[in-house]
């Protein structure tokens, strides 16, 4: 009886774990990890043991059937590309850390550069939702300034994951085009939203919008790179030279 709940437990137990991680905060992982050693502490009470296998079987399968096949290897990519590199991440491990099948992965991602193109995918759809809404106004370089100070505050592993691809991409001549599309995509939303303030009058006339976009855009990618610099420095200090260089880029007249 112990052997065969044993048996239900293993098979079900990595794939909890990592359900559990990518659905919960990385803090939740020793917690999954004590939950473990308890149950094992209780293997001598078979009922005891069975109930809780049935209920953790239970929990992660609910948990699988929320997040789809894809999705799943996408979150295991991420995790394995941020902490291992690309080049030392092998589909094999992204496997073992998703629990499916190379056949299975094959399937949806035929290589890791399909895997880095849906990743560089679901990283643009999140800065696009920055800028499809209209920013024009005073407050625009207050929301540029706190979009920066959001990306400072990302998860360090996203971070790593970003600047990953960056160097990859600097490389591989099939993951910098994709980079392109990407920052080409970003850049021409960027443009139409500076080019509304600057017909509502907050931006320079001379500016060239474009370009201020782009370098708006290599800033952010600045500020994932070197997050730290701003736990080194006053946030107040940051916020405000951040400030007078956008000022100064996008020529917008402030009060003396």
């Amino acid at each position: 009886m112990i052997d065969f709940i044993g048996f239900l437990f293993n098979r079900t137990f990595i794939r909890f774990v990592f359900v559990f991680h990518v659905h919960s905060s990385q803090e939740g992982i020793p917690w999954v990890l004590k939950v473990k050693r308890q149950l094992w502490a209780c293997q001598e009470n078979s009922f005891t043991l069975l109930s809780m296998a049935i209920f953790i079987t239970g929990y992660a399968m609910t948990l699988t059937e929320v997040l789809p096949t894809p999705e799943r290897a996408l979150a295991a990519a991420r995790q394995c590309f941020s902490s291992n590199g690309f080049h030392s991440t092998s589909m094999k491990t992204i496997c073992k850390a998703c629990d499916i099948s190379p056949g299975t992965l094959y399937h949806h991602f035929p290589s890791k550069e399909a895997l880095i193109q849906a990743i560089i995918a679901q990283d643009q759809e999140r800065a696009l939702t920055h800028f499809r809404d209209p920013i024009a106004g005073e407050g625009l370089v207050d929301y540029l300034v706190d979009s920066f100070l959001q990306l400072a505050k990302e998860d360090q592993a996203q971070r790593a994951l970003v600047v990953e691809i960056m160097a990859e991409g600097m490389r591989n001549a099939e993951v910098a085009r994709m980079l392109e599309e990407k920052y080409q995509a970003i850049t021409e939303l960027m443009t139409a939203r500076l080019s509304e303030a600057r017909e509502a009058g907050v931006i320079g006339a001379t500016v060239d919008l474009a370009c201020a976009a782009r370098l708006l855009l290599t800033m952010n990618y600045g500020t994932i790179a070197d997050a730290e610099a701003l736990a080194r420095n006053s946030n107040d200090m940051f916020t405000i030279s951040l400030k007078n260089m956008l000022n100064g880029l996008l020529q917008i007249n402030t009060p003396a």
